[in-house]
């Protein structure tokens, strides 16, 4: 996952989550690519500070098996709101190739649910493999799960195995908040080796927000003159709901 414990940036004026990263040099097809959680993992070239503290932009690395380590080097720029850009930096990425004995992510489809639901992560959804000591894997938090949490057989535990997965143990429960997604880092190790896993949490929300008014100034009328009723007079918005959809 690109977090923010790798790249962050900081502007006197916009508000950090919306300050634009945007790569500036496409990654050779043997340099992997940089990916949004969202959707079918596409490739991305521009995408929001917000998106790196949700844990929505990962790095994916190359799918021909490496013989050796490779260092990619990624271009960024960074653009606030008044369209004025940084200087150009480098995120220096490095690819170790997989060991054999390591345990490696075969399946990582993420979920999807509805706010304020819960739903099993069983190993249709996530799926971990190994060559020699599947049954010493443990699989818990880095970081991630800001709005919600995950039990193992209706239990808090500090990790969870392969086999609480194909028993779909594994439970995610949301915390009801108006909330897009809910992506988790998860660390996975069998003792000697580790690696990280970046599982997208997809959250639909629900609505059962009333609309807010957020404008009302209203009107000044001589005799019997028409004076229209605008967007500047009267305003709401829905958390919920496209603004456009409001009815008065």
């Amino acid at each position: 996952a690109l977090t923010s414990d790798v790249v962050t940036a900081v502007d006197s004026e916009t508000d950090s989550d919306f300050l634009l990263f945007n790569v500036t040099k496409r990654l050779g097809t043997t340099e992997g690519d940089i990916v949004t959680m969202d959707g079918n993992r596409d490739p991305v070239f521009s995408f929001y500070q917000k998106d790196i503290s949700d844990f929505k932009i990962a790095y994916e690395s190359p799918r021909d098996d490496l013989t050796q380590k490779v260092i990619v080097l990624v271009e960024f720029v960074v653009m606030d709101s008044e369209g004025l850009t940084s200087q150009p930096f480098t995120v220096m990425v490095l690819v170790n190739p997989r060991e054999d004995t390591a345990p490696w992510v075969s399946r990582n489809s993420g979920i999807s649910l509805y706010e304020g639901q819960s739903k099993q992560i069983s190993n249709r959804e996530l799926r971990i493999s190994d060559l020699d000591n599947l049954e010493e894997v443990r699989i818990s938090v880095s970081k991630g799960l800001l709005h919600g949490e995950l039990l193992v057989n209706n239990r808090l535990q500090r990790y969870f195995t392969p086999s609480d997965l194909v028993t779909s143990s594994v439970v995610y429960y949301h915390d009801g908040s108006n909330t897009y997604s809910d992506n988790v880092v998860f660390d996975i190790t069998d003792g000697p080796e580790r690696i990280e896993c970046l599982f997208p949490i997809s959250v639909a929300l629900v609505d059962d927000e009333a609309p807010i008014v957020t404008l009302n100034n209203g009107l000044e009328v001589n005799g019997t003159e028409l004076v229209p009723l605008t967007s500047y007079v009267i305003g709401a918005t829905d958390i919920d709901s496209d603004d456009d959809q409001i009815k008065f």
